[in-house]
């Protein structure tokens, strides 16, 4: 109560002090209800307002050390995650004629939203909407390690390819299997184009020389230094990635065995 008591008085003598010689008699009606509320003396003014301003200075203080001694938390730009969304809408849309039914496959983790993930699945979507002949008939989910050290299951891959073989085009967001040559052998003789984003292979080209895979879009080793900040979705996307083709796949350096000869 004795809290009440000095915010009341607090308030009286703003009031008092400066609404008073400004507006008169207009305030004139609330000093005897604080009065009656509050039940202080004439006495007590000087010891709530000193309490009262003291309470103001100290929780200012706070605020201002906290905003000057603990460093803001980085802000993650989303963009590159955008642009890739957004090219990847415009190339499957090419590849397919602009019409058809497509399947996504998308990647399902524990925890929080992981914007590398879930940014790219979510401006695809925005961005196909611009494609009113295009229809994402199903979303397979693949359960994905928070830390993404682990590929996709062959098993889950085939499976898919088995269940959509009348699709225009599976989209994955989650890479590529890596595939023995048993698992060649299992690959349906029709099966759809298939479309990978954003997740780097290692032996991406025996899927192209397979011919499993018609696009693929992967980050550049490093990427590239513009002279001005990108401003358009394509831009960012040029900044951070690359589509792969059949044209072009033979350019990409060459790392470890290729999976035609895996064990």
């Amino acid at each position: 109560m004795w809290l009440f008591k000095i915010l009341g008085t607090a308030i009286q003598e703003v009031v008092r002090g400066l609404v008073m010689p400004v507006f008169g008699g207009l305030f004139r009606p609330i000093l005897p209800w604080l009065q009656r509320v509050f039940k202080f003396q004439p006495h007590e003014i000087k010891r709530p307002i000193v309490a009262g301003l003291a309470v103001i200075v100290i929780a200012g203080s706070g605020v201002w050390i906290y905003r000057t001694q603990v460093p803001p938390t980085p802000k993650l730009n989303l963009k590159p995650f955008e642009g890739l969304g957004t090219v990847l809408a415009e190339e499957v849309a090419k590849r397919i004629d602009d019409k058809g039914e497509i399947v996504l496959l998308v990647a399902r983790h524990a925890g929080g939203k992981i914007p590398a993930l879930d940014v790219p699945v979510e401006t695809f979507r925005s961005a196909l909407k611009a494609h009113s002949q295009i229809q994402i008939v199903a979303t397979e989910t693949i359960d994905v390690p928070a830390m993404m050290m682990a590929a996709m299951p062959a098993d889950q891959f085939l499976a898919c390819l088995n269940r959509h073989p009348r699709v225009a085009a599976i989209v994955s967001f989650v890479g590529l299997p890596p595939l023995r040559e048993s698992d060649w052998e299992k690959l349906p003789a029709r099966r759809p184009k298939v479309l990978v984003a954003g997740i780097s292979n290692l032996n991406i080209k025996s899927f192209f020389d397979h011919d499993l895979i018609q696009m693929a879009i992967l980050p550049h080793f490093m990427p590239r230094a513009n002279a001005t900040e990108p401003q358009t979705a394509r831009e960012w996307f040029e900044r951070y990635y690359q589509i792969v083709t059949s044209d072009n796949v033979a350019q990409l350096p060459n790392f470890g065995p290729s999976s035609r000869t895996a064990n």
